[in-house]
């Protein structure tokens, strides 16, 4: 567990921070350790830990097999993802772990060795689209008693949303002020499509709005780059009007 531990801290920060307005203490605890796995398999896999270059590649085989994974790690990463089933409704759980399998995937697509591939603008677009849960945080923004036809429409507007956030916190070198410009602009529209698709539902409005508070205040409280830092401090405005 000292491995990660670490890891764990950074998602009870994201569980406690941005879903407070959540009362299910299951889906909290889920948050926590799916942020857990997530940047411990982020960092860990490019980095060279024998055991889980070893195993990420053959994780998905495994799952869809219902076999035991090869490592503790890897196996509690799928039991984890088995939970949602009893956490979410179906339809809310499959994409959860639809959105987990490719994360995995795309761990494994970014140790490629053709970089020529990774410099490609729409393979770039395509591996960022595979990569970072977003549809896992997005479907848990809601509660649970929420029907999840309420806010589906929304879906792919709220992971754009957090999937900018999570590519340029990865990003390795800081940005110039028309690429800043860009992100800003990207996201104040995707923010607010999501408020007006939203609108006619009270309660999943409110949730979003609610989350979008608390994600803002995880970011300014973490240690973040300064890049990062840069986006949601120009993002503040329209995510706590």
């Amino acid at each position: 567990m000292d491995v990660l531990g670490r890891y764990l801290t950074i998602g009870i920060h994201i569980s406690v921070q941005s879903y407070y307005h959540i009362n299910d203490t299951d889906v909290k605890v889920f948050i926590a350790f799916l942020t857990m796995f997530m940047f411990y398999l982020d960092d860990a896999y490019p980095r060279g830990d024998v055991d889980i270059l070893a195993r990420v590649p053959t994780f998905t085989k495994h799952f869809i097999s219902s076999e035991e994974q090869p490592c503790k790690i890897l196996n509690g990463f799928s039991d984890l993802l088995n939970e949602a089933f009893r956490i979410v409704d179906k339809v809310a759980a499959g994409l959860i772990v639809f959105s987990a399998l490719k994360f995995i995937t795309e761990l494994i697509l970014e140790q490629s060795k053709d970089e020529s591939a990774h410099t490609v603008e729409e393979y770039a677009m395509f591996l960022r689209e595979l990569g970072g849960l977003a549809e896992g945080y997005s479907l848990h923004i809601f509660p649970r008693e929420l029907p999840y036809a309420v806010y589906i429409w929304a879906l792919p507007c709220m992971r754009d949303l957090l999937t900018l956030v999570m590519t340029f916190s990865q990003a390795r070198s800081e940005p110039k002020i028309m690429v800043l410009h860009d992100l800003v602009g990207k996201y104040i529209k995707e923010y607010e499509t999501v408020l007006h698709i939203l609108q006619p539902h009270a309660d999943a409005h409110y949730a979003f709005k609610e989350f979008a508070r608390g994600y803002l205040a995880f970011h300014l409280d973490s240690k973040i780059p300064s890049r990062l830092g840069a986006l949601v401090l120009s993002l503040e405005p329209y995510w706590i009007g």
